[in-house]
């Protein structure tokens, strides 16, 4: 559906774009010569673990390390959803009770 801001920034996003295009390229091929590479780079954002003054260079060792960064993130992940969850559910039962005493007082 075409609107009149959908037509005012249509010319301001085609300029933009062709301005930064050949340089976002550039950028990004340097700093991503594989997919491999662009699959490290997306773990380790993912994980915000960042890249430190040592890290795995080989691919089996990247492997690795995503593997551990992904097991670390469950092993924090799970038991944070599981208490977040059951105090959810005492302070559901705790708001029941509230408001069945509030109906039950005269």
């Amino acid at each position: 559906m075409l609107t009149d801001s959908n037509v005012r920034c249509a010319p301001v996003l085609e300029t933009t774009a062709s301005r930064l295009t050949p340089a976002h390229f550039q950028t990004v091929s340097e700093a991503f010569a594989s997919v491999f590479d662009a699959m490290w780079w997306a773990a380790v954002t993912l994980t915000t673990v960042g890249y430190g003054d040592v890290y795995p260079v080989t691919p089996i060792g990247r492997i690795f390390t995503v593997l551990m960064l992904f097991v670390a993130l469950g092993i924090i992940a799970i038991p944070t959803g599981l208490v977040a969850s059951a105090l959810s559910a005492i302070r559901a039962k705790e708001a029941a009770a509230a408001a069945a005493e509030d109906r039950e007082a005269p």
